[in-house]
């Protein structure tokens, strides 16, 4: 007996970023605010972290689209620069917004 199975993973390539992230800086963390046209089914991650469970954030497919990445200052190989004016030090991070679920490919987006 000859039996075969195929996998397919489905998601929606026609989904997108409708407007500019909002980012809010706390004392403890970083917030981005992330607005899709249709609800968000893929991954949030940090760049070069997308196997770290603490850098990485899946999409529970809210019907607004909206969808929160919280991330602690100083986690997942985020960027410090210590700035001279303003006065005070900088922390900078690249955010993946991958559309699918799994893993990258086209409809990837790098904020």
């Amino acid at each position: 007996m000859l039996q075969s199975s195929t996998a397919v993973f489905g998601f929606d390539s026609e989904n997108r970023v409708v407007h500019r992230p909002e980012v809010h800086c706390g004392a403890s963390n970083i917030v981005v605010d992330i607005s899709t046209q249709k609800p968000f089914r893929g991954r949030l991650y940090v760049q070069g972290e997308a196997d770290n469970g603490h850098c990485l954030q899946a999409g529970d497919g809210d019907a607004s689209g909206h969808t929160v990445f919280d991330l602690p200052i100083g986690a997942c190989n985020m960027r410090r620069q210590r700035t001279m004016h303003p006065r005070g030090v900088s922390f900078s991070f690249t955010l993946v917004v991958s559309f699918h679920p799994v893993s990258c490919f086209e409809s990837t987006m790098f904020l």
